[in-house]
């Protein structure tokens, strides 16, 4: 749900409230989702490309195959950052895999993991979190304009404007 208003304003008619998230639990999402956007602006963001299969590996498995899978966004893109790092082939090809000491030490004490407060974090003057607001964490959060989902390549390569567009061609 994208605006918290409509729940702040519910009017309680029983007990007890039920709500299930849907994205994961009703539908089948999960999957599509990391492997067709957040991975590869996972890999895009961290400019991790001479490594992007071995990032791809990463990625899933920590945000759809371990145990930790559904954590905070933040914690996610630690751990796959310092699991990747560890990978022998991504030592052998020499990739260099952003630190993540700050971003562990900013975790560790902030108790509200969101946009505002690494916002708030980096405009207090930790400079070392200003790359994660311009990239990946910033995306995973945010909804997609019209514009930019009509553009958004689909698995033939195509976007969805020029699918439409050789559709009428075809007719």
């Amino acid at each position: 749900m994208s605006d918290p208003q409509i729940l702040k304003d519910l009017k309680p008619t029983k007990e007890f409230f039920i709500g299930i998230d849907s994205d994961g639990c009703v539908f089948d999402t999960m999957e599509l989702k990391h492997k067709e956007c957040f991975a590869p602006m996972f890999i895009k963001h961290f400019r991790l490309q001479t490594a992007s299969k071995y990032a791809r590996e990463v990625w899933d498995f920590v945000n759809l195959y371990s145990k930790s899978r559904g954590v905070n966004r933040f914690p996610a893109v630690v751990r796959a950052l310092n699991l990747l790092r560890e990978r022998k082939e991504v030592i052998a090809r020499k990739v260099t895999v952003p630190d993540t000491k700050e971003f562990e030490a900013w975790i560790a004490r902030e108790t509200r993991l969101g946009n505002a407060t690494l916002q708030k974090e980096v405009d207090a003057g930790n400079r070392a979190l200003a790359p994660a607001l311009g990239g990946q964490i910033y995306l995973l959060s945010r909804k997609m304009s019209a514009p930019e989902r009509m553009m958004r390549p689909t698995p033939n390569g195509l976007s969805t404007q020029q699918r439409e567009k050789i559709g009428r061609a075809h007719v």
